[in-house]
């Protein structure tokens, strides 16, 4: 049975959730569905109790306690939570150093780990100390937040599959356009506009992004718009024009030719594999 088109994931926006410390921690219990969605900001969250399946990106994953996963701004993913227990940060790159930063959004694979009992017991003694931290809220407290974050990151980063994946080195100015286009590609956007945004010239940070990460700030862009939209149609539940949308295409005709270039076959031929399909998620994804 093909599955059911729903709408096109929503934009769950931090505008009027975050404090002044740019960071959100939650602890609680969940069993349910959460409907398939994208933030403008990066969101942790490390599963202490029960199972869940993780949809993300297109695929589909079953998770058990003492797993944890990382959702950035490009990423789409609902879950479906079996009594579980959970630890859920959210926070903008304002909370974390630039030097992080360019780990997490330079990582290729995908950012789910399954941590081992003395990793489980580490960074469950940080989250109860970033959710005291958070609750207390005194002047020292956003101090101690960013600290205890990053050090939740450390571990989770240290447990990802291919650290050499996370070694790269590109100048700041590099990887605040890099983060600017993963928070804002699917809006119109311009090489203009993120050079304004990071206050260079757009000559400048052309040649410097071109120069360091080995394609344009267009092809990034264009690159990162076509991955989006495949996730999208991949996931089964988007038509052709949705997925198009969702990912900063203003025109279905435009975005099926882009599509066709990059992948060699039209993207209606990728929501027919999707739909025809029982499953998007490969079963034996366990962690």
């Amino acid at each position: 049975m093909p599955k059911e088109r729903i709408a096109a994931p929503t934009l769950v926006r931090s505008d009027g959730e975050f404090r002044e410390t740019n960071l959100e921690i939650r602890h609680k219990h969940f069993n349910g569905e959460s409907h398939l969605h994208w933030h403008d900001y990066y969101e942790f969250e490390y599963i202490k109790s029960g199972s869940i399946t993780y949809q993300y990106n297109g695929n589909s994953y079953t998770l058990s306690a003492g797993s944890a996963y990382l959702v950035t701004p490009s990423d789409y993913h609902n879950i479906i939570a079996y009594e579980a227990e959970l630890y859920n940060i959210a926070f903008n790159d304002a909370q974390i150093s630039r030097d992080f930063l360019e780990k997490i959004i330079s990582y290729n694979g995908e950012t789910i780990v399954r941590l081992n009992r003395q990793e489980q017991r580490s960074i469950e003694q940080l989250l109860v100390l970033l959710l005291q931290e958070y609750e207390r809220d005194d002047e020292f407290s956003e101090y101690a937040m960013h600290h205890l974050l990053e050090t939740v990151l450390v571990y989770f980063v240290r447990a990802l599959p291919d650290q050499k994946a996370c070694k790269k080195n590109h100048s700041s100015a590099v990887m605040q356009a890099v983060s600017h286009i993963h928070l804002h590609f699917k809006e119109k956007l311009t090489l203009r506009e993120v050079a304004a945004a990071i206050h260079l010239t757009p000559n400048y940070l052309g040649e410097i992004f071109k120069a360091e990460m080995g394609i344009s700030f267009s092809a990034y862009l264009m690159q990162t718009r076509l991955v989006s939209a495949r996730s999208l149609l991949q996931n089964g539940r988007c038509t052709v024009t949705q997925a198009g949308l969702a990912s900063g295409f203003t025109s279905p005709a435009y975005f099926s030719e882009c599509f066709k270039k990059e992948y060699g076959y039209p993207p209606y031929q990728e929501a027919a594999i999707a739909a025809a399909s029982p499953s998007t998620a490969d079963p034996t994804k366990e962690l």
